[in-house]
């Protein structure tokens, strides 16, 4: 506590009153250092430690074969469940599923085995030079109307697989946008505003309720395939992606997408849709 009648009676009392406060904050400042020493020599010990695992692992010759041994096993992907799967036999499984499925335990020894085959800059380059077509066999017209003319049989078989799967009349269809995460160099890559992940490959697909694609557009601007422009660009993806779909099916759009001709077009079609819709628009 702080006298104020002493100090004003006696000014010189300010300057002891100074030291004093000096010497405790020099012995509150002494004790932090020393728990500040103690901490660091309680910690030293186990960095010490684990430097000397890191020099002694960094010694064996076979670490990058026992690596991909331990790492490339079928028991990884079976120990992952998705909570997300409705337990169905007509629903998407989750990815490891699809890992023990359609891959044996072949593919997991073979990926171990790759580094004896091969360096790995040399695979680098197998993989940059992988062609899907004969580039000096495709017309320089096609390489102007189609941006993805180097993947297009790769696009076409997936599509044409998933235009094969069932579609039941009187069911519930959905068509949306679908972000592919890619960062690296491509003529099709969009910006997307307000989006988790804003520079993507922007997809439009069309799902069943259970979430299985039936068909897909990968978006190229104004050299995107679609038709029926007349109605703007929303309804020019709805119908081109709708026209694979029986009569008297339930389909359902985003606000983006919806307009009243639209919905016009469809009931013409007998497509029953549903829309979301802003009030300003």
């Amino acid at each position: 506590k702080i006298d104020l009648k002493k100090l004003e009676n006696d000014p010189d009392a300010l300057y002891d009153l100074l030291d004093s406060i000096d010497s405790e904050v020099e012995m509150e400042s002494h004790e932090e250092e020393t728990v500040t020493e103690v901490l660091e020599e309680e910690i030293a010990v186990p960095q010490a430690t684990q430097s000397s695992d890191e020099e002694e692992t960094d010694s064996e010759d076979d670490v990058p074969l026992a690596y991909l041994e331990s790492g490339w096993k079928p028991g990884l992907f079976s120990s992952k469940e998705d909570p997300l799967v409705v337990n169905s036999t007509n629903s998407p499984q989750s990815p490891w599923h699809y890992f023990q499925k359609y891959l044996g335990a072949d593919f997991y020894s073979l990926g171990a085995k790759l580094s004896d085959v091969m360096p790995r800059d040399m695979f680098y380059l197998l993989r940059v030079n992988f062609h899907a077509v004969d580039v000096l066999g495709v017309p320089g017209e096609i390489q102007k109307e189609n941006r993805l003319w180097k993947l297009q049989p790769i696009i076409d078989m997936i599509r044409n697989h998933c235009r094969s799967l069932e579609r039941k009349p009187k069911s519930s269809y959905s068509i949306d946008e679908q972000m592919i995460p890619f960062l690296g160099r491509c003529p099709v890559r969009q910006y997307v505003r307000n989006k988790p992940r804003p520079v993507d490959l922007k997809n439009v697909v069309l799902t069943t309720s259970e979430g299985k694609i039936l068909d897909f557009e990968i978006y190229q601007g104004k050299l995107t395939p679609f038709q029926n422009k007349d109605l703007g660009l929303g309804a020019s993806v709805i119908l081109h992606l709708s026209h694979i779909l029986p009569k008297e099916s339930y389909l359902f759009i985003d606000r983006y997408f919806s307009t009243e001709s639209l919905f016009d077009r469809l009931i013409s079609l007998e497509i029953y849709g549903t829309g979301t819709i802003m009030p300003n628009r």
